[in-house]
């Protein structure tokens, strides 16, 4: 949950009241602020900072998920960045839905992939 750029955002475009929101633009209830901040400032979206440097990434993600765009823009942000990135949609999978390993066979599942990946990349 590091994006907090663009969850609303569909597969046409970006959302822009809720960047508005994130970066203090617009209240809650899209009454300008009066500040002049830029939603496209690192500060507020980590989509817009520099990948450049950081270690293999694994986004899982699921299809359901609010962030999922977020997800698929940072994988791709990481790869632009020739950071070994591996990107993982899970049908119908919710946010944070690998915390319910005790209880989801797809999130115990998704742990062990996640293990895998720790393991591969730290020997």
């Amino acid at each position: 949950d590091v994006m907090l750029g663009h969850p609303t955002r569909d597969h046409a475009g970006l959302s822009p009241a809720f960047a508005e929101m994130i970066c203090g633009n617009m209240d809650i209830t899209g009454k300008p602020t009066g500040q002049q901040n830029n939603p496209q400032d690192p500060c507020y979206s980590a989509l817009w900072g520099s990948f450049k440097g950081l270690p293999p990434l694994f986004v899982l993600v699921g299809s359901t998920e609010v962030l999922m765009d977020d997800a698929i823009l940072a994988a791709e942000a990481a790869r632009k960045a020739n950071v070994p990135t591996e990107l993982e949609i899970s049908t119908h999978g919710c946010h944070c839905y690998p915390a319910f390993f005790d209880s989801v066979p797809e999130a115990a599942s998704a742990n062990a992939r996640i293990a895998d990946f720790i393991t591969k990349h730290c020997q």
